[in-house]
């Protein structure tokens, strides 16, 4: 109830065959840095704030919920997340990420969801590689 009415996050609607079904907008970033001994290293999601106060464990690259006014304004949604969660200025991003828009990729996954028992799920997951830009200027590699 709360991510559908209230923060608009996910959508339900009813398919074809009359099933309720949840929809779900994501931005996926893998979120690259080089370290000191020259490895490629990402940011990953270990776990989650569950509803119930409970923490779910996770391995996946980090991930944000769209709301349905940003489902078509990803990259901005984007931008507001790192100003609002990790208090960085879009100024700071700009000047600090590099968003390689050759690695972006669309995809629509359709699967049970974990979470709601029962209920089946699209996934709508805007994909895209970010990396932190090196002192000197340039990007991880």
């Amino acid at each position: 109830y709360k991510a559908v009415v209230h923060e608009r996050r996910n959508d339900l609607i009813l398919s074809a065959t009359g099933r309720l079904e949840r929809v779900v907008n994501l931005v996926r970033v893998s979120l690259r840095i080089r370290d000191g001994e020259n490895k490629l290293r990402e940011l990953r999601l270990v776990s989650e704030s569950l509803g119930d106060g409970g923490r779910g464990g996770r391995n996946m690259p980090l991930a944000i919920t769209l709301n349905l006014p940003e489902a078509g304004k990803w990259k901005e949604a984007l931008e507001q997340c790192f100003e609002h969660k990790l208090r960085l200025p879009a100024r700071v991003q700009r000047a600090s990420f590099q968003m390689h828009m050759e690695t972006y990729k669309y995809m629509e996954e359709y699967s049970k969801s974990e979470r709601f028992p029962g209920l089946m799920t699209t996934y709508k997951s805007h994909n895209i590689v970010i990396n932190i830009k090196d002192r000197q200027g340039g990007g991880a590699r």
